[in-house]
């Protein structure tokens, strides 16, 4: 498990602890439970771009070989340049 800090309102940090108080458990296994609950629901993981963005990119990797090493600085010149 990885430690982050992370900044919260006045009322989200009340709405939290009082969720803990109910459930009878850590904050920190309220927010880890609110986290999970939130990626599962996210409209951007339900996307078709997003879906079909992530599977080209793993078409991507099976290429074989690798670019260039400049290819950050010069996106324009291998993208448009001929």
């Amino acid at each position: 498990m990885l430690r982050t800090n992370l900044y919260l309102t006045e009322e989200q940090n009340r709405e939290i602890t009082r969720l803990a108080v109910v459930v009878k458990k850590p904050k920190a296994a309220v927010l880890r439970h609110l986290i999970v609950f939130g990626l599962k629901n996210a409209s951007l993981a339900k996307s078709s771009s997003t879906r079909a963005l992530l599977k080209l990119a793993d078409l991507a990797e099976l290429l074989p070989g690798k670019g260039p090493k400049d290819m950050s600085t010069n996106l324009d010149k291998y993208a448009w340049d001929e």
